[in-house]
């Protein structure tokens, strides 16, 4: 009896949804293969926006890093800014939380499971046909877009 209870809860548990914990607006118009975001405003006017939203950051010489962002409860993001000449280059890292990591060992078991690495930092390559990456491009967009200045992409 315990064990069916136990079974019931894991597939009552995998099978809901991920809590979102950041707003992500979904952006068009951006062609698949993009790896950077581009701005035109000042490193002040970023780290206003992520003081803004709550979003820690250490700085270097060259730019700026956030620390990991939990976008919905299987992904994370982090982003590197550096300033070149008055703009702003965004370079958008994902990877994934222990939760998914936790889903794969239930469905596939433990030895697929161990293939996942959960702190481990993949560069975003926008396509939009993929969900993780394509929220984390969007985050930063929407972040460079609360700058106030011009956004693109690249």
């Amino acid at each position: 009896m315990k064990k069916l209870l136990f079974i019931l809860f894991v597939l009552m548990v995998s099978c809901t949804t991920y809590q979102t914990f950041v707003q992500v607006t979904p952006q068009g118009g951006i062609p698949d293969g993009c790896t950077e975001i581009t701005c035109q405003a000042t490193l002040d006017d970023f780290k206003s926006v992520l003081k803004t939203n709550s979003i820690m950051f250490k700085t270097a010489d060259s730019g700026l890093e956030t620390d990991e962002i939990i976008i919905d409860e299987g992904t994370r993001a982090k982003y590197k800014v550096y300033e070149f000449d008055g703009a702003l280059k965004i370079v958008p890292y994902w990877g994934i939380t222990q939760k998914v990591k936790s889903q794969m060992g239930v469905y596939a078991g433990a030895a697929a499971a161990s293939a996942y690495d959960t702190e481990g930092w993949d560069r975003v390559i926008y396509n939009s046909g993929e969900k993780r990456p394509k929220r984390v491009y969007d985050y930063g967009w929407q972040l460079a877009k609360a700058t106030g200045g011009q956004v693109n992409f690249k």
